[in-house]
């Protein structure tokens, strides 16, 4: 009977077994019919396990591959390896950026054609309200643009508060752009205390901090003094990629920070007027201006009330170097160069 079966359910069907009557044939009927289908569910169970298993083994493969790239950079270093500190921080970086990557989930073509099927209402809720809800609320601010930027602030640059008429999600070219926002954000982590940029750095990506702290100041005479923290919600690198200037501040994280970043390239395709015609200039004035009233503004304050304090120097030009001339608008400058001059006509007359 058991060889029957087999050859049966495998299709082989030798003939030397077979039935002669109609009982017969009705119970083989009823085995072959029900045989099939057990045999299909546990083929299909077995095909799972088999797939569950890749899945289990695919953070291994990218593991794998680190390790040869560890071993690459070694062979172009005449074998001698890495510092130990710089190789944890790398595996750090892609052990959490491989756990926390949101969009591992439909980065295969077969997955993003599915995706691009379905109506835009439910990739609209995919994006929005699933995989980026937490990032869509804490960064809506800074990706709220208006429809006219005149209108929606006033003369002093400040917002008004009665202006409600924002692009949304309805709005074919705003959805475009947060879409593919949405696919450029790669997870970010840095513990505390670590240098994001220095002065003069050239930033190459846009940070989105969602928790943690962020301190914010300036050197002067090779000490850095940070004058400002920001908590949740942080944007560092915006103004600076968009208008690809170098970093007049430093930055570095307080606390254990995590979030996103968008690499340079990929945000300055958001961010070109030949593919977001409507919505890119004003998005550059909105960066513009959150740059200048969080950033900028309140750590020059701070800088200048520092450089106050060097009344004694007789150094003019090393004094002017303090502050990077970028920074600082010609009135400043000239007010800054003036009381240096009284200093130094002070020293002068005193010796």
């Amino acid at each position: 009977m058991v060889y029957y079966a087999f050859t049966s359910l495998s299709t082989v069907g030798f003939g030397d077994f077979n039935p002669r009557s109609d009982s017969e044939r009705l119970v083989c009927s009823f085995i072959l019919l029900f045989g099939v289908a057990i045999f299909s569910y546990i083929m299909g169970i077995f095909i799972e396990i088999l797939d569950q298993y890749k899945n289990l083994n695919a953070d291994l493969d990218d593991g794998d591959n680190l390790s040869k790239f560890f071993g690459l950079l070694r062979r172009f270093n005449d074998n001698v390896p890495i510092k130990q500190q710089l190789k944890e921080q790398i595996e750090r970086h892609f052990d959490y950026k491989w756990k926390k990557d949101k969009n591992q989930s439909i980065d295969d073509d077969a997955e993003i054609a599915m995706l691009d099927q379905l109506p835009d209402e439910v990739q609209d809720k995919i994006f929005c309200d699933f995989l980026f809800s937490d990032f869509q609320k804490l960064f809506m601010r800074f990706f709220r643009i208006p429809k006219s930027y005149e209108d929606a602030h006033h003369d002093n640059g400040n917002l008004d508060p009665n202006y409600c008429d924002y692009y949304n999600m309805e709005d074919q070219e705003y959805r475009k752009f947060m879409l593919q926002l949405l696919k450029d954000l790669e997870p970010r982590q840095e513990d505390a205390y670590t240098m994001l940029f220095e002065e003069l750095d050239e930033i190459r990506e846009v940070i989105f901090i969602e928790r943690g702290e962020c301190d914010v100041g300036y050197e002067i005479n090779k000490k850095k003094k940070f004058v400002i923290r920001y908590s949740t919600a942080t944007v560092i690198g915006g103004f600076n990629c968009t208008f690809d200037k170098r970093a007049i501040f430093c930055y570095r994280t307080k606390t254990n920070c995590e979030g996103y970043s968008v690499r340079k390239a990929n945000w300055m395709e958001l961010i070109s007027e030949e593919n977001y015609p409507s919505i890119a200039a004003t998005l550059k004035r909105n960066v513009e201006n959150d740059y200048k009233k969080n950033i900028k503004e309140k750590v020059l304050a701070c800088k200048k009330k520092h450089i106050a304090r060097y009344h004694k120097r007789s150094d003019y030009q090393q004094m002017l170097t303090i502050i990077p001339h970028d920074a600082l608008e010609g009135k400043d400058l000239n007010i800054i160069g003036d009381k240096i001059k009284k200093v130094m006509e002070k020293e002068t007359q005193e010796t």
